[in-house]
């Protein structure tokens, strides 16, 4: 076994792995990056309800989700101050 012989058989064996993550049968520099970017899409996609992803969904299902949280908390602070009054 020589020196780059171990570097030879891991780029084997990654360009095989996403050769079955893509679906495709030979490996084409991109194709990783390519996965990656339809998989982030497509779960940013699900998680705002939506069939497709464009851009600005996530932003947009933020800033809701943080007016929530803001909502949230201003409801526990008036819970526990009745408790404090009551109390």
């Amino acid at each position: 076994m020589q020196l780059g012989d171990l570097s030879v058989v891991l780029d084997d064996k990654v360009k095989e792995l996403v050769c079955e993550l893509s679906g495709k049968d030979e490996y084409e520099f991109g194709d990783l990056s390519t996965e990656i970017d339809k998989k982030v899409k497509e779960s940013v996609a699900s998680f705002c309800g939506k069939d497709k992803y464009e851009f600005g969904d996530l932003s947009k299902e933020g800033e809701i989700f943080i007016l929530l949280s803001m909502y949230v908390y201003m409801l526990e602070c008036v819970c526990v101050s009745n408790v404090h009054i009551i109390l």
